[in-house]
């Protein structure tokens, strides 16, 4: 989690803030005429999706290594049950037909 602030407002906050503010003038410019190029959304759309992904990663890793320390698993157990949890996805849908 980031802890770091900026005049005691927490970083994600005012990263949220700027999000929105562009989203808002990027909403109000298409909604009046298209643009010529959508490049530029396209990249910063791109962009986002990585660090969306990255952090989703981070996450699970950090909550996969409390589960090892506070069970003593071994780590290679648990990449297993993992990676096995991950290939049975695509199963679920046929389970529900």
């Amino acid at each position: 989690m980031l802890r770091n602030t900026i005049n005691g407002f927490p970083v994600w906050v005012i990263a949220q803030g700027a999000v929105l503010l562009i989203l808002a003038i990027v909403y109000f410019v298409i909604r009046t005429k298209k643009p010529k190029t959508t490049w530029l959304l396209e990249l910063y759309s791109f962009v986002v999706c990585i660090v969306w992904i990255s952090t989703l990663v981070a996450i699970l890793i950090n909550i996969f290594e409390l589960v090892q320390v506070v069970t003593g698993i071994n780590s290679v157990f648990i990449g297993m049950t993992f990676l096995a949890c991950g290939n049975s996805v695509g199963g679920i849908d046929l389970i529900k037909q």
